[in-house]
């Protein structure tokens, strides 16, 4: 909400955010369906947040981290072009 108030309350729209984890291998699929779950049931009850939009990964492991090339993402789609179940449930 401070940036809302800072900006003279105009609408807050949240783009192109995801969850990746980047540490020590323990953040599972599930705790990124978990998160989206809480986020959404949150983000719905803010009057201030217009609009929120994921980064849709496409299931294929993460080439961005050497030592953990197989961490979990926020993958929306499957490599075959269909939802995973946290694509399902953002949809």
């Amino acid at each position: 909400g401070k940036a809302y108030t800072n900006y003279g309350f105009r609408p807050i729209w949240l783009t192109e955010f995801s969850v990746v984890e980047w540490t020590d291998g323990t953040w599972t699929d599930k705790d990124n369906f978990d998160f989206l779950a809480e986020f959404m049931w949150r983000a719905e009850g803010l009057s201030w947040l217009k609009r929120y939009a994921l980064f849709a990964f496409t299931d294929g492991g993460s080439t961005n981290n050497p030592d953990f090339p197989d961490a979990p993402r926020s993958d929306t789609f499957n490599s075959d072009g269909s939802l995973t179940p946290f694509g399902q449930l953002y949809a």
